[in-house]
């Protein structure tokens, strides 16, 4: 980690030095200032680890556990598609007039942006905060506690 740590320092002071050289001094003691201030906390984080509401988390799981088949079910009613199949998406979005040839995150808030259909927004609206959550509870929430050591910290 260290060596990792002072290569980006290099690398961002010789990035300072090329693109800004009247500033770079002057950025450079700007990150100086916040990086010690920030050596403390870090290490205390390191050394205690970061303290977990474990019961917090279970409760957000089972939150997020009754949400996401009631939005996989108005998808399912309302649009015919499934949220785990892009293309099953992609075909009713252009069904609905929509110009786009993928389902990015990107990609379907901007054509939220400037949809006129009711269905599309509908659609977009309910995917999107499908695809968030599952990727909450994937991502963070079920992996969360095989990482917690016995006082309930993540080190």
């Amino acid at each position: 980690i260290c060596r990792g740590d002072a290569f980006a320092s290099m690398y961002y002071d010789m990035v300072l030095d090329e693109d800004f050289p009247e500033q770079g001094e002057a950025l450079k003691q700007g990150a100086e200032y916040w990086d010690h201030r920030m050596i403390l906390p870090t290490a205390v984080m390191m050394w205690k680890g970061i303290c977990v509401d474990e019961e917090n988390v279970r409760k957000r799981e089972k939150e997020i556990m009754k949400d996401l088949p009631r939005l996989k079910k108005h998808l399912q009613e309302e649009h015919g598609v499934d949220p785990n199949a892009p293309a099953s998406v992609l075909t009713k979005l252009v069904e609905y007039g929509e110009n786009i040839h993928n389902t990015r995150e990107e990609i379907l808030k901007e054509v939220k942006q400037t949809t006129s259909s009711a269905a599309s927004d509908d659609l977009i609206t309910t995917l999107l905060e499908y695809r968030n959550l599952n990727t909450v509870l994937t991502r963070y929430i079920q992996g969360l506690p095989s990482l917690l050591s016995a006082d309930g910290r993540v080190h």
